[in-house]
């Protein structure tokens, strides 16, 4: 089935600090309320729920921050199983979770992904840091859940061919991007080593984005507008810089 990778960062109800990707818990709870209504319910295979009509979403969180664990009850609660990409070299830091909190993440059966050691951008990093950042990472996690890591998201979804080819080597078999757009069906069969460049497209969401807007978003298909509007913020991101493109996005959120 197609699947829908919904992405969160932090959860707060501070509008005065709030940054363009934090979602306020409130909306959160509009966003499981509306797939309660579309017919979600675990499938077979954690993070993807499956909608009544056959497609699936998937509920991810990045960064690890503390209030994912709050996300996660939200979740359990619907009997319902989400994936947190955590920075392992973040665990236990301020606003953080710490360590019986990841352990805690995957007792209750979600999957728990790397994000990285440090959170650096992976294009940002020589062969060496690449390699350690991966595999230092994957080894933390799997100590803290007791089981095997093979979920990654690559820090600002950047995914390069030296991050591909690590990772590959290290066994991870999906890789979860952030650019826009939905994983057509087949994604979890075809065997990512097969395919060391793919990377699977995702919505990022921010507080701007509604119940209604995520129900239009959720129709979304492979390969539709929503991958064309991808290939447009992507050109227009290059052209005018990534410190550029933060600000106005910034400046939108106020």
């Amino acid at each position: 089935m197609s699947t829908c990778f919904l992405v969160y960062h932090r959860l707060t109800g501070d509008a005065a600090g709030r940054r363009f990707h934090d979602v306020a818990p409130a909306m959160l709870k509009r966003h499981l309320d509306l797939l309660d209504r579309l017919g979600a319910s675990a499938s077979d295979g954690p993070p993807v729920l499956r909608l009544g009509d056959g497609r699936g979403v998937a509920l991810t969180f990045d960064d690890g921050s503390m209030d994912h664990l709050a996300a996660a009850r939200c979740l359990d609660r619907r009997g319902w199983r989400g994936a947190f990409f955590i920075p392992a070299g973040r665990i236990g830091g301020a606003g953080r979770l710490g360590r019986a909190d990841v352990a805690a993440l995957a007792a209750s059966g979600h999957v728990v992904g790397c994000h990285g050691w440090s959170h650096r951008p992976f294009d940002r990093l020589t062969a060496g840091e690449l390699a350690a950042e991966l595999a230092d990472s994957r080894e933390c996690l799997g100590a803290l859940t007791a089981g095997p890591v093979d979920w990654l998201a690559p820090p600002g979804g950047i995914w390069t061919p030296a991050a591909a080819a690590a990772a590959r080597r290290l066994g991870f078999r999906h890789i979860r991007g952030t650019g826009w757009g939905v994983a057509p069906a087949g994604w979890d069969k075809e065997g990512w080593d097969k395919d060391p460049d793919a990377i699977l497209p995702a919505i990022v969401l921010s507080g701007h984005v509604g119940s209604r807007t995520l129900g239009w978003l959720l129709k979304a298909r492979p390969n539709g507008a929503l991958g064309r509007l991808a290939g447009v913020k992507a050109g227009i991101k290059r052209l005018v810089g990534e410190a550029v493109w933060d600000g106005v996005r910034e400046a939108m959120r106020r």
